[in-house]
C-alpha cells in the first residue's frame, strides 16, 4: 500500500515538474518537447519510429529543440542549414568533431575511436577523393555498372516469370541492389555479401546506436557485432589472397588499415564505418534520384537515352547526366512526403 502511494506520489511530482518546464530548459530559449515521465521522455515513440517523432516535433518545436530519451537530454537540429552552419562553424563554438567520434563508436563500436577518426579523416579519405575523381570512376565505374546491371537484370527476370507481374517497394530494392553492386566492385568476391539485414539494422537504427538507449538498442547492437565479425574475416582473407579481385581503391584502403595500430575488431570497426558512410551515401541519393525520375518522365527519358546509348557503344565510363541529375535531387526541398516515398514502387510486367 504504501509502495503504491510513493510512486503515485513520485509520478505525480514528476509530471508536474515536466508540465512546469515542458516548454523550456532554464538555461536558454530552445524549447524542450514535454513528456509524461521525466526520466523516460519519448523514448517509446523514438525507438518505434524515430524519423516521424522528430518530424512531429520539428513541425510542433521548431528545427531546433531538445528531447529526453532514457534520462538523457539531446538537442536536435533539423534545418540542412543549420547542420551545415555548425560543420562550417570557424568560431570553435561546436565540437564538430565529437560527432565523428560518436558516429565511429555507434556504427563501429570502435574502441579507440579518435584514432579511428584520425585515420579515416588522414589517410582514407584522400583515397576516396582520389577514387571518385573522374579517372578513378572509369576504374572503377564500369565494374560497378556491370555488376549493378546483372542484379537488375536477375531481379527483372526474376518479376518476369510471375505470370502476372510483380510490385516491388523502391526503398529496398534499391537498398539492397546498390548494397551488393558496391560490394562487388569495390571489395570483390571474398566479401560478406549476407550481411545485407545486418547492415540495413544498423544504418536504419543509427540513431539508437548514437543515443544508446537502454534495451531498445539491443537488436542493432547484435546486427552490428554480427557484421564487424564478418568484416573483421574479411580483412584476413583479404589480406591472405594478396588482394585478389579487390579495386585498388579498397586495396588502398586495407593497405592503410594494415599498418594501423588498431587491434582486430578496431581495424573492422573503422573499415565498417567507412562501408557505412559509403553505402549509405550513395542509396539515399540514389532513392531519391529515382524518385526524381519517376516524377518527372521527361528527365527520365533523357537519362534513358543517354545510357542505352552509353552501353551500345561497348563502353560504359562515365555519365555526367546522372550526375547532374544527383545534384538535382539534392537541392530538391521536400517535394515529396516520407509516405511518399515509402509507397513508391517500380513496376515490370
Amino acid at each position: 500500500m504504501y509502495e503504491l502511494a510513493a510512486c503515485w506520489f513520485i509520478l505525480v511530482i514528476g509530471t508536474a515538474l515536466s508540465l512546469r518546464s515542458r516548454l523550456f530548459h532554464a538555461n536558454g530559449n530552445i524549447p524542450t518537447v514535454p513528456s509524461l515521465i521525466p526520466w523516460v521522455g519519448g523514448v517509446l515513440q523514438f525507438s518505434k519510429d524515430s524519423m516521424t517523432y522528430l518530424r512531429q516535433c520539428r513541425e510542433r518545436y521548431g528545427s531546433v529543440f531538445r528531447i529526453v530519451l532514457a534520462g538523457r537530454t539531446i538537442t536536435v537540429i533539423a534545418n540542412a542549414k543549420g547542420v551545415n552552419g555548425i560543420f562550417r562553424d570557424r568560431t570553435k563554438a561546436y565540437n564538430t568533431y565529437l560527432p565523428q567520434l560518436r558516429s565511429v563508436e555507434a556504427i563501429g563500436g570502435v574502441k579507440q575511436s579518435k584514432n579511428a577518426v584520425r585515420i579515416i579523416n588522414e589517410k582514407l579519405i584522400p583515397v576516396v577523393i582520389q577514387s571518385f575523381s573522374r579517372d578513378g570512376m572509369d576504374k572503377l565505374g564500369p565494374a560497378f555498372n556491370n555488376d549493378l546491371i546483372c542484379i537488375l537484370n536477375s531481379t527483372a527476370n526474376e518479376i518476369r516469370s510471375s505470370p502476372d507481374g510483380k510490385t516491388i517497394p523502391l526503398r529496398p530494392f534499391i537498398n539492397e541492389s546498390i548494397y551488393h553492386a558496391i560490394a562487388a566492385a569495390a571489395f570483390g568476391p571474398l566479401y560478406p555479401f549476407d550481411t545485407y539485414d545486418d547492415f540495413e539494422t544498423c544504418d536504419s537504427d543509427f540513431i539508437l546506436l548514437i543515443t544508446r538507449i537502454p534495451f531498445f538498442s539491443r537488436k542493432a547492437i547484435r546486427s552490428r557485432e554480427q557484421i564487424i565479425r564478418a568484416i573483421a574475416d574479411y580483412i584476413k582473407r583479404a589480406w591472405s589472397s594478396q588482394l585478389e579481385g579487390v579495386s585498388p581503391m579498397i586495396a588502398e584502403v586495407l593497405s592503410v588499415l594494415r599498418d594501423t595500430d588498431l587491434d582486430e575488431m578496431d581495424l573492422a570497426g573503422t573499415l565498417f564505418t567507412f562501408i557505412w558512410g559509403m553505402q549509405a551515401s550513395t542509396k539515399r541519393i540514389t532513392h531519391w534520384l529515382m524518385v526524381f525520375l519517376l516524377n518527372n518522365p521527361e528527365s527520365a527519358a533523357r537519362i534513358r537515352d543517354e545510357i542505352d546509348q552509353e552501353f551500345t557503344s561497348g563502353n560504359p565510363t562515365y555519365v555526367p547526366l546522372r550526375y547532374i541529375l544527383i545534384t538535382k535531387t539534392l537541392h530538391l526541398r521536400g517535394t515529396w512526403t516520407h509516405g511518399h516515398m515509402d509507397t513508391g514502387h517500380v513496376v515490370w510486367t
